[in-house]
């Protein structure tokens, strides 16, 4: 079919994307799992509250994977990108799906909505590209209802792995480089007319940029590995030797892991 979703994507994203067919293929299979990936952060969410009759934001939405998961699940969904062809994507997608979703063109930095509308706000794969993250970050908060969610990915600059190989260009050193260099490595290795990637900051600049909008951020990575451990401990008979190894690996796991390791930070933020 020539307007299903797959097809449309081909013929409207691709030739956006230049670069080595790996790259290429990599960024459709991954978009393509968006409503997987929407199923997994539902299931997350749950742990702290129902997903159900709420009214969920989805800010740079592409093809529309995580709306259509939310909207799945009988929520109240809104979605916006500020590029009109991934909005084509996503109105296929959802109708092979089985839904309808309430798309539009916007921009994260300037969303159309009243203050206190949203419980929950997703920022999937967005803030890296953005010239003004401090302008998202503010409207993430305004358009949230105190107490609301808000989910944000963001990789990680000095990362082993994402120094190794960046996850948008495949290109080892590229977010070590200073912005007019990186440009033109990007150019270099004909992966893009030029660098789209404009923020990428350290683990406590993430925080206190969330911090100063009135948003905490907690880290889902931190969270499960304390949950695994706690669990592997689980059968020792010494509560003592128990919570000093908790102690110490929580120490390990903030100040080490989640500053210096962790390729992908992934955050559920609550507004205060």
């Amino acid at each position: 079919m020539e307007n299903d979703a797959r097809t449309l994507w081909k013929k409207l994203i691709k030739p956006t994307i230049p670069g080595s067919r790996k790259l290429y293929e990599l960024y459709f299979i991954y978009t393509f799992l968006g409503v997987k990936r929407g199923e997994m952060l539902l299931e997350l969410l749950e742990r702290f509250s129902p997903v159900e009759r709420k009214f969920f934001l989805d800010v740079g939405c592409g093809a529309g994977g995580l709306a259509i998961a939310f909207t799945k699940r009988s929520s109240t969904v809104v979605a916006f990108d500020i590029d009109p062809k991934y909005l084509k994507v996503a109105e296929a997608w959802a109708k092979e799906e089985g839904v309808e979703l309430n798309l539009m063109v916007a921009s994260g930095e300037s969303m159309p909505f009243k203050d206190g509308v949203f419980d929950f706000v997703a920022c999937s794969d967005i803030i890296e590209h953005l010239k003004n993250p401090a302008g998202m970050v503010g409207e993430v908060a305004r358009v949230l209802k105190k107490g609301g969610v808000v989910y944000l990915t963001c990789p990680n600059r000095i990362s082993p792995r994402i120094i190794w190989k960046d996850n948008h260009y495949l290109l080892p050193f590229f977010t070590l480089l200073p912005r007019r260099l990186a440009d033109a490595y990007v150019k270099i290795m004909k992966r893009g007319e030029s660098n789209e990637v404009f923020f990428l900051p350290l683990y406590p600049k993430l925080i206190k940029l969330f911090e100063n909008a009135g948003i905490r951020l907690h880290s889902w990575d931190l969270e499960e590995k304390t949950n695994a451990l706690r669990s592997a401990l689980s059968h020792l008979k010494s509560s003592k030797v128990s919570g000093l190894i908790m102690r110490a690996a929580k120490f390990i796991l903030k100040n080490f892991y989640l500053k210096w390791i962790c390729p992908v930070w992934i955050f559920l933020g609550r507004k205060l």
